[in-house]
């Protein structure tokens, strides 16, 4: 199966180096503009708040809509999940 990698380890001269191309350069522009401009802080509450119920076994979904309604990114949300649960690989069959 394949991979895919995030813009910073396509650019970071790591696996699968390409050319940026306008719409990357476009998105990552936007993605650094929401950052600048949404509450740092109730983003930080919302995806802290995504990790303890990741660590009690809170309702998910409701720390997820807040996450959203804090301008954190899905990137940002499924890394928390990933950082809490690891991240799963297929097991081989051969």
């Amino acid at each position: 199966m394949g991979r895919t990698l995030s813009l910073r380890q396509r650019h970071s001269g790591g696996e699968g180096v390409a050319a940026q191309t306008a719409v990357e350069r476009e998105q990552c522009a936007r993605l650094a503009d929401l950052r600048k401009r949404r509450d740092a802080r109730a983003a930080k509450d919302a995806l802290d708040a995504v990790r303890a119920a990741c660590r009690d076994g809170s309702n998910l979904l409701e720390r997820f809509v807040a996450a959203a309604h804090a301008w954190c990114t899905l990137g940002e949300i499924a890394g928390v999940l990933r950082e809490e649960f690891g991240e799963y690989h297929e097991p081989r069959i051969l």
